[in-house]
């Protein structure tokens, strides 16, 4: 009866490794004992081999000696059969079968079904949703083929995902958000239970489907060239000029994303022009007028194309309307001056003041006007403003109203103001310094002779310088033929002038306000009337004289 002997080996065993196996036994002696094993039989393909040593020449050591790797997962056990014979003559045998059963190490690595798992969950999908199984196999056995699952995410990821580690199941840790992470990469990790295992690692993607959960955003940029420095716009902007740039995003994906833009309310007035996807400019699109609104109320209102239910925003926006009167006029010197004779006639144009508005149409139409005068040191009164000097509302020139003295009127001041035709007007301001220059105050009238007694000759103006201050004027001539009027310095002949007589007069008068006196000179001309008939003279009674014809026709012709 054939003996079998059952061995076992691990598939790590590494090449040489030594088998012992039991040795036959020969109760004879001598060469009639044991000598020689064999394999005679086999289905190893050449793994094992046989190696017999004798230390002693009693000891005898059989071995079975691995000469090619084992693999568990490639053949599990071997069936060989062992012939030991003797030295007899004829030789007898024994033989016996030898079960080798490869022991499994754990040599393999844990294999995934994929090389990239891809999943997909709804964002706001609850917690704990489910996403997908991951698979691995081990060749290996037993606790080698035990594989256990982890999961290495990213810091951003941490929380958000949970996975069984037995089953490889994959589900959500929290609800996920499109508008944060489109998608997650997440790394999974199989290792087995055996000794000295090595990890393999696979990729898992997790697509986030988007819902239409969020609301379209409205950003609405004034553009500061359109405004004024109160935040306004003035009615007078041109067609199509920018307003506003507004900026329209949706955190959506898809139609969910896709947004339209429209205006309510003054849609006649205002337009949008689409510059690039999402940006828009706010356009005036009619002429603006404060007569029909002060300020626009402009509803922008976003909707996006998602379905079943869209989702929109909107914003309003605030526009008030400046008047296109932008500029004030402006005089190029804050003070101007001028010297003026004061013999200069009433009437008379001293000074042209001239303004400037860089505004257009109405609003750079100017008017002028005095606000306010000073007389020498003392403030002018409403009176001083419209008897001494005027100034042409239209044309800006300043002309004088009322005979000047130096000696009493040295010097005036003239605030000046202008305003321009806007609704509402602004204003600009300079003043006018007026130095009244002395001349030689030479009054030359003229009278016809014979008029009769009382007949006015000429007049000197005496315009007041203050109310307190009445010019008074007196000749100072010794004269019998004339006489004046100290307050309207009106003079009159006190008697009938002959020019045959005296056919001139030169007067002095004196002009005083009581504190100042200022001496005049009235030149007064006769002038001729025909009232003297001819008269001969160095003739008295009669003469006689004879003449020839010969002289008479020598004269004649």
């Amino acid at each position: 009866m054939e003996k079998i002997e059952n061995i076992s080996v691990s598939e790590s065993a590494p090449l040489g490794a030594e088998l012992p196996i039991t040795v036959a036994e020969d109760f004879d002696i001598g060469n009639n004992s044991v000598q020689s094993y064999e394999i005679v039989s086999r289905d190893d393909r050449g793994i094992f081999d046989l190696k017999v040593s004798r230390p002693t020449s009693e000891i005898t050591k059989v071995k079975l000696v691995v000469s090619k790797r084992l693999d568990r997962e490639i053949n599990d056990s071997f069936h060989l059969v062992i012939e030991a014979s003797d030295g007899g003559s004829p030789p007898k045998f024994g033989r016996k079968s030898l079960n080798v059963k490869v022991l499994d190490s754990n040599d393999h690595i844990p294999k995934f079904s994929k090389e990239v798992y891809v999943g997909e969950v709804r964002e706001n999908s609850r917690a704990g949703t489910f996403v997908l199984n991951v698979t691995a196999t081990d060749e290996d056995i037993g606790t080698n083929a035990e594989i256990l699952f982890s999961l290495q995410v990213r810091p951003q990821y941490q929380d958000l995902f949970t996975l069984d580690a037995r089953t490889g199941e994959l589900r959500t840790n929290a609800v996920l958000d499109y508008e944060l992470f489109k998608d997650y990469q997440l790394e999974v990790t199989a290792k087995d239970n055996g000794p000295d295992s090595i990890p393999s690692t696979t990729v898992v993607k997790v697509k986030v489907l988007d819902e239409n959960d969020n609301k379209p955003e409205i950003t609405v940029t004034a553009l500061p060239d359109a405004y004024d420095k109160q935040g306004k716009i003035p009615e007078d902007t041109s067609l199509n000029a920018g307003v506003a740039l507004i900026t329209v995003r949706d955190k959506d994906s898809g139609d969910n994303g896709r947004v339209t833009v429209t205006l309510q309310h003054h849609k006649q007035d205002f337009g949008l022009q689409e510059m690039f996807a999402g940006q828009y400019i706010l356009e005036i699109r009619q002429p603006l007028s404060l007569d029909r609104h002060a300020q626009y109320k402009i509803k922008i209102v976003a909707e996006d194309h998602g379905l079943p239910l869209s989702q929109k925003n909107s914003h309003v926006l605030v526009v008030k309307l400046a008047d296109s009167n932008r500029h004030a006029p402006t005089f190029a010197q804050k003070v101007y001056s001028v010297d003026v004779s004061d013999d200069v006639t009433p009437g008379a144009v001293v000074a042209r003041m001239t303004a400037t508005d860089e505004d257009d149409g109405r609003n750079s139409e100017l008017i002028y006007s005095l606000e306010s005068m000073r007389i020498g040191a003392r403030n002018g009164s409403d009176d001083d403003l419209r008897k001494w000097f005027g100034i042409d509302p239209k044309t800006g020139y300043v002309g004088v109203h009322s005979k000047l003295w130096c000696a009493f009127t040295p010097s005036f001041l003239l605030n000046i103001d202008v305003r321009d035709k806007g609704r509402v007007p602004f204003h600009g301001k300079t003043a006018l310094k007026i130095a009244i220059q002395c001349s030689r105050h030479v009054y030359n009238f003229s009278v016809a002779e014979n008029k009769p007694v009382g007949v006015e000759v000429g007049r000197v103006p005496l315009t007041s310088i203050a109310p307190d201050k009445p010019l008074r004027i007196r000749l100072v001539s010794n004269t019998d033929d004339f006489t004046m009027d100290e307050k309207s310095g009106i003079l009159t002949a006190t008697k009938r002038l002959d020019r045959e007589v005296n056919d001139s007069y030169s007067l002095t008068a004196v002009i005083s306000d009581g504190s100042v006196n200022m001496t005049i000179i009235l030149n007064v001309k006769v002038e001729d009337i025909n009232d003297n008939a001819p008269v001969f003279i160095g003739f008295e009674g009669s003469y006689n004289m004879t003449l020839s014809n010969a002289v008479l026709l020598e004269k004649l012709y």
